[in-house]
């Protein structure tokens, strides 16, 4: 494959892929990673439902919003992951 075949293929695929996320963008968990990479706060769907946690530099959860089959519910934690508030 010529350098320039191998550009047109990759153009092609750039192109795809600009109009796949054009239409929408669908996954089942989006990490949110800070400056160093590591991950701070999780989007995700599960069988129980939509859920975001908020996690601290430790990566430990502190913050966790559900919406399960029973309702919402919202939980605060502290740096060693005990609950110390949480509503149904």
């Amino acid at each position: 494959m010529t350098t320039e075949e191998r550009l047109a293929k990759v153009e092609r695929e750039l192109a795809d892929l600009r109009a796949e996320l054009a239409a929408g963008l669908t996954t089942r968990q989006v990490e949110i990673v800070d400056e160093a990479g590591e991950v701070r706060a999780l989007l995700t769907v599960s069988a129980d439902g939509p859920g975001l946690e908020l996690l601290d530099e430790n990566g430990m959860g502190r913050a966790g919003l559900i919406v399960g089959k029973d309702g919402p519910g919202l939980i605060l934690q502290d740096a060693a992951g005990k609950a110390i508030w949480s509503a149904p």
